[in-house]
């Protein structure tokens, strides 16, 4: 537990190699105890981690793992958010179908816990699909609807970020249109 808390600290701090050090060390200390909301944890914090380096095959090989132990337990929440890493992932390689077969079923699950900011993130995901089909007008909507969402859940961090993406999504409209 000491090192997956410590996993997470260097993760908010930007410190992935460090995190994900930290979260291995600790999946090889509970895979002895074989508690797999545990193991479904460490994996999706380690997805999380692969995620953030830019390992995406990583990233998407420990959320399956994740979603699996979660499915297991029938813990459909943070089932969903596995499947939110998996569709993010999918959609930072291009794989949009496999990103949107994520989100439809995460959607759902997602909105009877009314996670305002996750939600915003599936509509994010949504519009990088349209964008990424030539769909300017869907994929801005969609834009809008996720950074509204995340700036009602008051992520701002977040809410720049996918402003800035929103920017670019103009930009390149603009350029190419």
């Amino acid at each position: 537990s000491i090192l997956h808390n410590l996993g997470t600290t260097f993760i908010n701090s930007e410190k992935s190699e460090e995190g994900l050090d930290c979260f291995n060390r600790s999946l090889t200390i509970k895979k002895e105890f074989e508690d797999r909301n545990v193991l479904a944890s460490s994996y999706h914090q380690i997805a999380n981690a692969y995620y953030t380096m830019g390992d995406f095959s990583l990233a998407i090989d420990n959320a399956r793992r994740s979603l699996g132990n979660y499915k297991s337990l029938d813990n459909r929440l943070f089932g969903a958010y596995s499947m939110i890493v998996l569709a993010d992932s999918y959609a930072q390689i291009g794989m949009f179908s496999d990103c949107e077969k994520h989100l439809k079923i995460a959607r759902d699950i997602i909105k009877e816990f009314d996670n305002l900011f996750i939600l915003g993130k599936i509509d994010v995901l949504y519009g990088m699909k349209y964008f990424n089909e030539g769909d300017f007008e869907k994929s801005v909507d969609c834009y809008e609807e996720g950074i509204d969402k995340m700036q009602l859940d008051d992520a701002r961090k977040w809410v720049l970020h996918y402003s800035i993406e929103l920017i670019n999504v103009f930009i390149y409209h603009n350029e190419f249109s």
